[in-house]
């Protein structure tokens, strides 16, 4: 049938137009990347934030890992723990094990006083710090381990169940 073949043909495109559209989202995402890193390194922390951003909204976790790192110190960007910790949060919950080990330390010592007054800091909570070093640490990240130690003797074993009960949970 003549209909059936052209059906057959439109679909033949289309999936050809979708795996075309698919490579070049994958191929921006991480020229985004490596471009921000090249310009990180060069100290052009707005064009590598841009570039960062870029591939961030295409889910790279490495990209919003690094996002969180220039809000952290303050490089291109106004220092924010607040935006820091939303950004290491969007990378560890993708699986990236640095920005796990950086949520647990950011919990663990807690960024309190008038920062955190203002609405930029991170208060300290021992049990989100054991959770994320937790994870951490079961990703295979070793100075999670020994922060989980530093943080569980400042626990109660109660608040260390519950944590390992969120650890497990995620």
């Amino acid at each position: 049938n003549m209909s059936e073949g052209k059906i057959v043909k439109l679909e033949f495109w289309l999936s050809c137009l979708v795996l075309v559209i698919s490579l070049s989202i994958t191929t921006t995402g991480v020229a985004g990347f490596e471009e921000g890193i090249a310009a990180f390194d060069r100290g052009e922390y707005k064009i590598a934030l841009r570039e960062f951003r870029l591939s961030a909204a295409q889910g790279d976790a490495r990209a919003q890992y690094n996002i969180a790192v220039m809000y952290r110190t303050g490089q291109g960007v106004s220092q924010s723990n607040q935006e820091a910790d939303r950004w290491y949060r969007n990378a560890a919950e993708l699986g990236h094990v640095e920005a796990q080990f950086s949520l647990g330390l950011m919990y663990h010592e807690g960024f309190i006083g008038k920062m955190y007054v203002k609405g930029q800091g991170i208060k300290k909570n021992y049990l989100m710090a054991h959770k994320w070093y937790n994870i951490a640490a079961l990703n295979g990240h070793r100075l999670s381990k020994k922060q989980l130690g530093l943080v569980e003797g400042k626990m109660t074993s109660e608040e260390i169940r519950k944590a390992d009960k969120l650890a497990k949970s995620w």
